[in-house]
């Protein structure tokens, strides 16, 4: 039987790949903070291949140990990309997602696993304006979120070329669906509110992903050999801003609003000179204006396109 370990494995996604796992007949060891109520649960169906040990990150060392004879390491656990208020969440990004995953990779190779997929982000790439974006166009990351997971890529990669390190890594691409708390559930409870607000003429596009698919993307490139050594970007379908605006709006019966795209440019440049709050609306303006479009690795025969999901049944 195969042995997985999943950090973050209490997470949201990070559960759903220990399920994942699990009901594929893994025996599982699943890291994080706490015993959250989804591992609970997790442990209830599984008693006998779910393994919950509570480690942190910043102390692999008290738990690395359960590093021992594990075919599968999953690197879920980081601190994501909230926008940092101060210094010591900047710092916080640098010790987390580069150093303690550097640290994390060192005892994978000392401990012999099998192969260690680690989940990255677009992020590292930064903006490209409306280039179609490869693992191999020229990366520039803007936040420490990005900053810090492409230094943690590069580390990765040096240890593949000095040390034969068995990693893969994959990026995903906006995920939607599920517990998601990104710009699509905060457009949908917009709309619930009886309004969806479009930008210019909403052709602007997006490669993105369902969080169940994006999850057995996942450990099928884990689980195929021939994926080590190589970056994924995992990924879909590329759906329009209007597409969003008009599913969400079929839904909700909301009120569709337009806002001319040289008007959004003003509102967003002037937004960024008005503070924190005003910084991070106008950002998400910018964000939601722009094309994000991907060269993806869809390994997947069948997968949940946007146009068929059940928003109100996952955003309720």
């Amino acid at each position: 039987m195969k042995v997985a370990l999943v950090t973050g494995a209490g997470g949201w996604l990070g559960s759903e790949l220990t399920s994942n796992l699990l009901n594929s007949g893994y025996c599982v060891k699943a890291v994080d903070l706490l015993e959250t109520a989804a591992l609970k649960q997790l442990k209830q169906q599984f008693p006998e291949t779910l393994e919950i040990v509570i480690g942190n990150l910043t102390e692999i060392s008290k738990w690395e140990q359960h590093l021992e004879k594990v075919d599968y390491l999953y690197h879920l656990a980081a601190k994501v990309h909230a926008k940092p208020k101060n210094q010591a969440d900047i710092e916080a990004f640098y010790h987390i997602n580069r150093d303690c995953t550097q640290q994390l990779f060192d005892k994978a190779l000392e401990y012999g696993v099998g192969k260690t997929i680690f989940v990255s982000t677009v992020a590292v790439y930064g903006k490209h304006g409306n280039t179609l974006i490869t693992i191999d166009t020229p990366r520039n990351p803007e936040t420490p979120y990005g900053i810090s997971k492409h230094e943690a890529e590069m580390y990765g990669q040096q240890l593949i070329k000095e040390n034969n390190f068995a990693l893969t890594i994959v990026q995903p691409v906006t995920v939607y669906g599920g517990q998601d708390q990104g710009n699509f559930k905060k457009m949908y409870r917009l709309a619930q509110k009886g309004l969806t607000v479009q930008f210019g003429n909403g052709q602007n596009q997006k490669t993105v992903i369902y969080y169940q698919d994006l999850i057995a993307m996942m450990q099928q490139i884990g689980e195929l050999s021939e994926t080590t050594g190589k970056t994924y970007i995992c990924g879909t379908e590329v759906v329009s801003f209007k597409q969003i605006t008009q599913k969400y709006k079929q839904t909700t019966k909301a009120i569709s609003i337009v806002i001319p795209a040289s008007l959004a440019r003003l509102t967003s440049a002037i937004g960024i000179k008005l503070g924190r709050k005003a910084t991070n609306i106008a950002e998400n303006i910018q964000t939601l204006m722009i094309d994000n479009i991907y060269k993806t690795n869809n390994a997947l025969n069948n997968y949940t396109k946007f146009d068929d999901w059940n928003v109100e049944g996952e955003y309720e």
